[in-house]
């Protein structure tokens, strides 16, 4: 090769490291141009806005509920739930005695007598079906 072909091929790769360099710098500039950091500053914006109102709500909700819990069991919300539910309790006694009522025992000596027979008639009846079953069967023969 002579000298003038070398110099040509070196100017060649310089062009072609240039115009790489010119490639990255443009690419660069579009990456990190005002309206390309605007848009994303825009969305991340928009999503640490709704991050914020969602944690806002959830401490809100978590709060609400730890009061209405407390005020519900306090002694007077107690004592006052308790008084209700007496008050409603007379009021279904009041207008329906008939459930007040309870379905009286027999005496006891009859409760036993009862249960006396029961067990008699029972062991009278599983005799008599043990000898029915026995004069059913027929007997051996060698008997």
């Amino acid at each position: 090769m002579n000298h003038l072909q070398l110099r040509e091929q070196a100017a060649d790769r310089l062009r072609d490291g240039l115009l790489l360099s010119l490639r990255e710098l443009e690419r660069r500039r579009q990456r990190y141009s005002p309206e390309a950091l605007g848009e994303r500053a825009r969305e991340s914006r928009t999503l640490r806005i709704v991050a914020a109102v969602a944690a806002v709500g959830a401490a809100g909700t978590l709060a609400a509920l730890t009061v209405w819990q407390r005020r519900r069991n306090r002694p007077v919300a107690r004592l006052t739930r308790l008084m209700r539910k007496r008050r409603d309790a007379v009021r279904r006694a009041w207008h329906h005695p008939e459930l007040l009522t309870k379905e009286t025992e027999p005496p006891l000596g009859k409760a036993v007598g009862k249960r006396l027979t029961l067990i008699a008639v029972s062991s009278i009846a599983s005799a008599l079906a043990g000898r029915a079953i026995d004069q059913a069967r027929p007997s051996p023969r060698g008997a």
